[in-house]
């Protein structure tokens, strides 16, 4: 075999197909380039700041939101209490306005009692806030109805009878063991 018949069937490779050749762009002169252009580049950057400024405002709404979900379940703990106050007896229901929170100075809480339709009952609402108003506080209020304090227990008959009976067999009991 002759030299010559060794370089045609060789096959030319510029001419052969390869998978990567889309990516080869051209320029005007029709010189292949790789990489990208500039204008590219600071569109791709452009669309990177954007999403990351976007992300930060998000990330600033919820822990906005964060924050006042966390005040207002403190507000909501801390008027629970002073209900729990009031309707165990632990603490007279009276009126008050915007008192120091007893469990957290940042707050102050109200006690409002309105007189109701019904019989020997007052409506009790507890309203607690924060205290600072600089900023929009926070706010909440609770209602129940309970007993009203100013009205006296009344006692079922049956059992003051029955409660005298009692005083009255201990004492007889009592003087003829003394005799």
């Amino acid at each position: 075999m002759n030299s010559s018949s060794k370089i045609i069937s060789k096959p030319n490779v510029m001419q052969r197909h390869h998978p990567t050749s889309n990516a080869l762009r051209t320029n005007r002169i029709g010189s292949l380039r790789t990489g990208m252009s500039l204008l590219e580049v600071m569109l791709a950057l452009m669309l990177l700041a954007t999403s990351i400024g976007v992300m930060a405002q998000l990330i600033g709404i919820g822990m906005r939101a964060a924050a006042d979900a966390r005040a207002l379940t403190r507000a909501e703990v801390m008027a629970e209490s002073i209900m729990a106050e009031l309707t165990s007896g632990a603490a007279i229901p009276t009126s008050v306005m915007n008192a120091p929170c007893p469990y957290d100075v940042r707050w102050s809480y109200s006690v409002i009692l309105e007189q109701t339709p019904y019989t020997g009952m007052v409506l009790v609402l507890v309203v607690v806030q924060q205290a600072d108003t600089t900023k929009m506080p926070v706010q909440y209020s609770l209602a129940r109805l309970l007993r009203d304090p100013s009205m006296p227990i009344p006692q079922d008959p049956e059992e003051v009878e029955t409660s005298s009976s009692s005083s009255s067999s201990t004492s007889s009991t009592s003087s003829e063991t003394s005799s």
